[in-house]
């Protein structure tokens, strides 16, 4: 089963959970924010059978408030996902050539002609972004910017 986050129900053909602010409308299995921790723990203790992929699509609201946050719902999230992660855009793990992760068409197939990044979920972790963000080669100013932003903030 897939865990869709940001997505609502009406978007969605396969089965699957959604996670969504309903900002804009439609119905969620989850109201929640994917950047607070209490909507994690919500997901797993709603869920324990887990999940085969979580999906993280763009347009989501907000980010994460500290880094400490963000490693404590990646590891939620490697606990109950059994394969992958895919995240909307061209991940910092693929722009830096982390094994095994790759662009992939998107999981809604709207056909909008956008990246999405498939993960495995083992590499998933706070861990991995600290070696990316350790071992990448020299980089020009806005890229260093853009690298910062995603290992604090984003997915």
């Amino acid at each position: 089963m897939i865990l869709y986050c940001g997505v609502v129900r009406q978007e969605i053909e396969s089965p699957g959970v959604c996670i969504d602010l309903l900002l804009y409308g439609g119905e969620a299995d989850i109201k929640g924010d994917i950047y607070k921790l209490q909507t994690w723990e919500t997901v797993q203790s709603k869920y324990p059978d887990g999940f085969t992929t979580i999906f993280i699509d763009g347009g989501i609201h907000n980010r994460f408030l500290s880094p400490s946050i963000k490693r404590d719902v990646l590891t939620i999230i490697r606990n109950i996902c059994t394969d992958s992660v895919i995240v909307y855009g061209n991940h910092l793990f693929n722009r830096y050539d982390v094994n095994d992760v790759c662009l992939c068409e998107d999981p809604l197939c709207r056909n909008e002609n956008v990246a999405f990044t498939k993960i495995p979920v083992q590499k998933y972790s706070m861990e991995m972004f600290d070696f990316v963000m350790e071992t990448k080669d020299e980089i020009n100013y806005f890229e260093t910017l853009r690298c910062n932003m995603e290992y604090k903030l984003k997915f």
